[in-house]
């Protein structure tokens, strides 16, 4: 199953929605939401394991640890030197127990018991991917497989974590080094074509996510071109998900969560090794779209375009309340937007919703302007956001409006003609005449000698009270497209001017973002 993305959707021959409306009304399952109630009933469940097994799984943990801290300190002398130094049989022998510890830290998790569900060959593969929902995974394919690991650099700091790591020949990647990257594929190339190694396991998602949808894949595991071997993690529950997303998103949450609990299930699928062809040799991007999909169908989830730059912005979702419904690729795309922008325009939104709930009413919008809702010029501002009718503006709503107000490049002159040619409209008849256009205009200061004098003369000396539809007005602004200027430039002064959207963030976010590279 393939969740279809808005550009897909907009391509298609018999879609009768513009890119504006796909984009205002254009939703995702938001992949790093994990919402959880803690009732009475769980709060009570919680407490009587924490008063019984919690107090002995924290013991074994807290022993496992120290026995392993030992031992690693005993053998480093005799255990490879660096990710790239191939491991001799007796070196291999002296890393295998980092498996057995790896079983015993699942179980103090409350993992009693793991199923595996072998649907794979005997074919060899270097790689391992997997998708990524706990930092149990980490552990779950370090008790079966025994691999090295791709990981941030952060994890080097870890107590016994970050030493088991090394032990197991980890390649640690570093986000402030502009070399990192590089070195990292050289050396996943190396790893991947020297059998004496173990295999590298690699999270090509990048970050944890709710285990109902799978993100986009980065291409480095995949830039080799070598075999790889698809493993599929799942955590059967009936109402606790134990994804690293939402309140659990840090580390000790997420394993205070899963200690808490009676029991804890987990399932690893080993699927059959993806030996790339030619092409997918060629071209690593879609190599990893396709080992994607072989994952999205054994998990029968689907897959969005969330990238990197969505896990950035999750943390402002998360502050915000604002449902990110969206993804960057998508976005960017339509609209030009960078992730810092969308940020910045996060937080504007989110001055603007005093409950906090996502949405803008009409009440609210009023509220927050201290308006009268019963004015006619007040809630045909809010029509021009509202563009499912809904009577609540979302953020897509939000966002999209104000980029088709404000730089509409990136949008087809159609529409921007049908936003200019709806401000002028006052009256919602489908038609405008040049006294209204020459009102509306000058009510914000806008001259409006221009679009009235080219109207009237391609209609054929048009007089000032006869209308024009959208069509007739259409074809004007396809000879002169620089007529929706006015009408688009005097909404955007008037939200601009009663504080619910505010285009300075858009230039204060270019700035910040040019400074951070």
């Amino acid at each position: 199953p393939r969740q279809k993305s808005l550009p897909e959707t907009m391509e298609s021959e018999d879609s009768q929605q513009t890119s504006f409306e796909f984009l205002s009304q254009y939703k995702t399952s938001n992949p790093f939401e994990n919402k959880y109630q803690w009732t009475p009933w769980r709060i009570f469940k919680a407490a009587i394991v924490g008063l019984t097994f919690f107090p002995l799984r924290l013991v074994v943990m807290l022993l496992t640890f120290a026995v392993l801290s030992i031992y690693i300190i005993l053998m480093s002398p005799f255990l490879p030197k660096g990710a790239g130094t191939p491991p001799t049989s007796a070196q291999k022998m002296l890393q295998a127990p980092m498996s057995f510890a790896a079983r015993v830290l699942l179980w103090c998790l409350g993992f009693w018991w793991i199923n595996v569900h072998d649907k794979g060959d005997s074919k060899h593969a270097g790689l391992i991917i997997c998708n990524h929902v706990s930092y149990a995974d980490a552990l779950i394919l370090g008790w079966y497989f025994a691999p090295g690991f791709v990981a941030k650099d952060a994890v080097l700091h870890w107590p016994v974590i970050g030493k088991a790591a090394r032990a197991m020949q980890t390649i640690f990647v570093s986000r402030k080094d502009p070399n990192s990257r590089h070195k990292t594929v050289e050396l996943i190339q190396l790893r991947a074509s020297n059998e004496s190694f173990r295999p590298l396991a690699i999270f090509p998602e990048g970050t944890t996510t709710n285990g109902k949808v799978l993100i986009s894949f980065k291409p480095g595991a995949f830039v080799p071109g070598r075999a790889v071997r698809p493993c599929a993690v799942r955590y059967p529950h009936s109402n606790l998900n134990l994804s690293a997303c939402g309140w659990r998103k840090g580390v000790p949450e997420n394993i205070l969560t899963m200690m808490l609990q009676f029991y804890n299930n987990a399932d690893l699928t080993l699927l059959p090794t993806i030996v790339p062809n030619e092409r997918l040799q060629e071209n690593a991007v879609l190599f990893a779209h396709q080992a994607r999909q072989v994952l999205s169908t054994e998990l029968k989830v689907p897959v969005t375009r969330h990238s990197y730059d969505d896990v950035w912005l999750s943390l402002t979702a998360d502050r915000t309340h604002i449902g990110q419904t969206f993804d960057m690729n998508t976005v960017n795309k339509v609209t030009g937007l960078t992730w810092k922008q969308v940020e910045a325009l996060m937080k504007a939104f989110h001055a603007s919703d005093p409950d906090a709930d996502g949405r803008i009413t009409y009440k609210e919008y009023c509220s927050f302007l201290k308006i009268d809702p019963k004015e006619q010029r007040s809630s045909q501002l809010f029509d021009l956001l509202d563009a499912d009718g809904s009577g609540s503006i979302h953020f897509m709503e939000y966002l999209s409006g104000l980029v088709l107000l404000s730089d509409g490049s990136h949008f087809p002159l159609a529409e921007r003609a049908r936003m200019a040619f709806k401000i002028l409209d006052v009256n919602a008849s489908g038609k405008v005449s040049l006294n209204n256009i020459s009102k509306v205009l000058e009510r914000n200061r806008i001259p409006a000698t221009k679009i009235v004098g080219v109207l009237q003369q391609k209609c054929g000396g048009l007089a000032d009270e006869e209308n024009i539809d959208f069509d007739m007005f259409l074809k004007v602004v396809q000879d002169d497209p620089s007529l929706v200027e006015a009408p688009l430039g005097a909404a955007l002064a008037r939200l601009n001017g009663s504080g619910l959207i505010d285009t300075s963030v858009l230039k204060q976010s270019e700035v910040e973002e040019k400074k951070r590279k």
